[in-house]
């Protein structure tokens, strides 16, 4: 924690990314800045970080930070892929699509969450028919997480597997996880050391890691955890209870009636993505 109150506490780190950020954006409203692409991940970037320090010192005005930072990311990644299809937009690493669409599913945005899961499971399936030849969606071969949370999305919505068609990165713990999906007791017993993985991969460094949740906000907030948790409760099957450090932190607890975030300059940006990209419906 004391990390990430040094790091929100740093001026230079809120000019950077928010102040900045946000005077872009205006920018793009009016015209005279062509793309709002990594401006929205950078002030989502900032409501990120500073959600999770007020949530961690028991501020609970932080979750309207954290979803204030989900709604930027997930309106980052809507955007570049519009721009993938009108081909402004040549390739798109999945890694933060993956945390959108995890943290939409426990979040319960999930017209946004059925959208990524759709679209990146399609532009997958769409790359690995072209072999090495111009794929769309870049880095999903780099860490376990990102095909374990495609394999959730489609025990969620009861698609047929897809994997034989994807050359996907092995998924190690997670391979147990989903084996041990309809044993409650081993399932905890490996959630425990899914809790350990992303520890581990948030704040190790080593050139072994694949430091899949060396991301902020994701690397203290157990987004693959609390995604599993809805899924089962969805499914009506039972919620493993897992005692692990990553879980015991005020982060773990998202409450259950958070109103969805409200921003108006994302509201005016998102607005102007759709006109710009002709999005009749963004989420459909």
């Amino acid at each position: 924690m004391s990390e990430l109150d040094s790091w929100t506490g740093e001026p230079l780190n809120k000019v950077r990314l928010f102040d900045i950020g946000s005077a872009s954006l205006r920018a793009y409203i009016d015209g005279s800045e062509k793309s709002p692409i990594a401006l929205l991940s950078n002030v989502g970037c900032w409501y990120g970080q500073t959600g999770a320090r007020k949530v961690l010192h028991s501020d609970p005005s932080g979750w309207i930070d954290i979803s204030n930072s989900l709604e930027y990311v997930v309106w980052h990644e809507r955007t570049l892929f519009a721009a993938l299809d009108n081909k402004s937009a040549t390739t798109i690493h999945m890694g933060r699509s993956i945390f959108a669409m995890l943290h939409c599913i426990c979040s319960r945005l999930d017209d946004k969450a059925i959208w990524f899961g759709n679209r990146i499971i399609s532009t997958l399936i769409h790359d690995s028919a072209q072999k090495a030849r111009n794929r769309k969606l870049v880095g999903w071969q780099e860490a376990p997480l990102y095909g374990f949370a495609l394999r959730l999305f489609a025990i969620w919505k009861g698609l047929p597997s897809f994997e034989s068609d994807l050359d996907v990165q092995p998924l190690g713990i997670y391979e147990d996880v989903l084996d041990s999906w309809f044993n409650l007791s081993k399932l905890e017993q490996n959630l425990a050391v899914a809790c350990d993985y992303h520890v581990h991969q948030a704040f190790d460094d080593s050139d072994n890691d694949t430091q899949e949740f060396f991301v902020p906000l994701y690397d203290l907030f157990p987004v693959e955890i609390l995604a599993i948790k809805r899924i089962r409760e969805d499914l009506g099957q039972p919620i493993p209870n897992i005692t692990h450090p990553l879980l015991q932190t005020t982060l773990a607890e998202p409450p259950s009636n958070l109103v969805p975030s409200n921003d108006q300059l994302l509201n005016e940006v998102s607005s102007k993505v759709c006109h710009d990209f002709s999005l009749l419906n963004p989420w459909k």
